[in-house]
């Protein structure tokens, strides 16, 4: 059995942290002594907290991580949760990439002319579609041509 202190050094985790698991429900002590208070936790509840670490990391809330690590074993729900998670984030990064998007538009607008735009830009995202288009070439012999793209 390894007291609170030391099983914070081998997994990393702040006792202050530990604490809270413990208050929360996500990682319980494996005994805590009546008289004086002291958590101790086993050299097997290592790999849990692992797992605690790394779904924080996905972005998991602790919450959430209850949920999958009573669920741990079943593969299946495991997938369920990563993939929601996959979704999730992925959503976020498009949206973000929209953003940025918009942002750097914005900035080479001030950049031509240094002048504040008066009106608001909308990104819209359509379905894929075919389009029609007449588009002027000049050849190298300063010929235009008419090129009809589909």
């Amino acid at each position: 059995m390894l007291k609170i202190g030391d099983f914070s050094k081998l997994s990393l985790i702040s006792i202050r942290m530990l604490r809270h698991y413990n208050e929360i429900g996500l990682l319980i002590p494996e005994c805590i002594d009546n008289f004086t208070g002291y958590r101790y936790y086993s050299e097997s509840q290592l790999p849990i907290v692992n797992r605690i670490t790394a779904l924080k990391n996905m972005g998991f809330s602790l919450g959430v991580i209850r949920e999958i690590l009573e669920k741990y074993e079943d593969v299946e729900a495991l997938k369920t949760y990563l993939t929601l998670k996959k979704c999730e984030i992925k959503d976020h990064a498009d949206s973000l990439n929209q953003q940025l998007v918009l942002l750097e538009a914005t900035l080479h607008r001030l950049g031509m002319n240094g002048i504040v735009m008066n009106y608001n830009v909308t990104l819209k995202e359509l379905p894929k579609r075919y389009v029609a288009s007449v588009r002027k070439v000049i050849s190298t012999y300063n010929h235009e041509m008419d090129l009809l793209r589909i």
